[in-house]
């Protein structure tokens, strides 16, 4: 009996190294053609494999073919691209597309890719960078170098930053063009209530001093008079505006009259009293 059992384990020996000999000979395999070859019932053949693999001999696939994985030695791995496809839709897509990027980040692939590129284990490779404190997950395709990963992974960081920077530049410069333009439209807005004004009052439109003056005049029974009509839309005028507006009146040698939508500060009250009839003030 012991020699049986001698001879039995001599031979199941033998059939490991068979089974070795097979897949190092035909590449990845599955247990039904191991078996095959070997001459075992399935069941002993992947008892036989499963100790082969425990061993380390034998790597196995995540790929499955009827629902049976493949049995593989070192240096076969590039050799399980041949059976992708076998692999669902989008799974064969994510690959594709992992092959030929090489390095693909996880915040840029749609949905369906990430679920996909999370299970191609034999062929993804996820890797994890810190960015800024945060996490940041990217998928390496296996036969790829990791060092050139690496430089890519910063390659595509370095263009998110720049796209990312011209992209809230291109905001800011729309946000002030935006301000801009409502500003425009105030003024716009303002200047034609200031000519409304002086039409009202029969004030005569002689020529435009600049964006916020203009000269006047106006037909008295002395005589036809003469004025600067500065106009300024703001939300309260200060002695600095009084003080402007009366080296504007010095300047022209004429009257000045002061048109805003905003109210005078204390001190701009006193500083308008100070400069008598040379400066008056109208609120609109």
């Amino acid at each position: 009996m012991g020699k049986t059992l001698k001879m039995e384990r001599l031979n199941l020996k033998e059939k490991k190294q068979a089974i070795l000999e097979f897949i190092k000979r035909n590449g990845p395999s599955l247990p039904s053609k191991i078996a095959e070859h070997v001459k075992m019932p399935l069941l002993l053949t992947s008892a036989l494999i499963s100790e082969l693999k425990s061993e380390g001999k034998l790597k196995v696939s995540n790929i499955k073919i009827g629902g049976s994985p493949l049995y593989y030695v070192e240096g076969q791995h590039n050799q399980l691209e041949q059976f992708t496809k076998y692999l669902p839709q989008k799974e064969k897509e994510a690959f594709e597309l992992l092959k030929k990027e090489k390095v693909l980040d996880e915040e840029k692939i749609e949905p369906a890719y990430r679920i996909a590129l999370s299970n191609l284990k034999d062929f993804s490779v996820p890797m994890k960078v810190k960015v800024n404190e945060e996490e940041k997950l990217f998928y390496r395709f296996y036969s790829f170098d990791k060092k050139e990963a690496i430089e890519k992974i910063q390659e595509l960081l370095r263009k998110k930053e720049e796209k990312e920077e011209r992209k809230i530049k291109k905001e800011t410069r729309e946000k002030r063009e935006e301000k801009r333009q409502e500003r425009k439209r105030e003024k716009d807005a303002f200047r034609k209530k200031v000519l409304s004004w002086l039409e009202q009052k029969k004030l005569v439109v002689e020529k435009e001093l600049d964006k916020e003056s203009i000269f006047c005049s106006f037909d008295s029974e002395v005589g036809k008079l003469y004025f600067t009509v500065l106009f300024k839309k703001k939300k309260s005028i200060g002695e600095k505006d009084i003080l402007l507006a009366l080296q504007k009146a010095q300047e022209t040698k004429h009257p000045l009259i002061l048109l805003s939508d905003g109210k005078l500060t204390k001190k701009a009250e006193i500083a308008l009293k100070k400069c008598g009839s040379f400066v008056l003030f109208k609120h609109i």
